[in-house]
């Protein structure tokens, strides 16, 4: 299992496609992140993903185009204590 621990870091920016060649990672733990905003094409290549945290961080917004390449892998999304105040239409249609 490849489970790389990125929480609590003091992440708040991405670049493009970061995680493009870890096709083999399940878990992608960015709990904590000070991300405001997740880039369309984070998660581009994850194409194994089954368990993304993202909680603790300062979403203002579900990440619905970011999750399109894992929407058909991933079991668990953790969105938790952050600033979500709504959810785009659909979002949820897509689990």
């Amino acid at each position: 299992m490849c489970r790389p621990g990125l929480e609590g870091n003091d992440i708040d920016t991405c670049g493009s496609r970061p995680f493009a060649t870890s096709t083999s990672l399940l878990i992608l733990n960015l709990g904590g992140a000070e991300l405001l905003t997740i880039p369309a094409d984070m998660f581009e290549g994850l194409t194994n993903l089954e368990e993304l945290l993202l909680n603790d961080g300062l979403l203002t917004s579900t990440p619905t185009e970011a999750l399109k390449p894992v929407h058909t892998t991933l079991e668990i999304l953790d969105l938790s204590d952050n600033s979500i105040a709504d959810i785009a239409p659909g979002f949820l249609n897509n689990f």
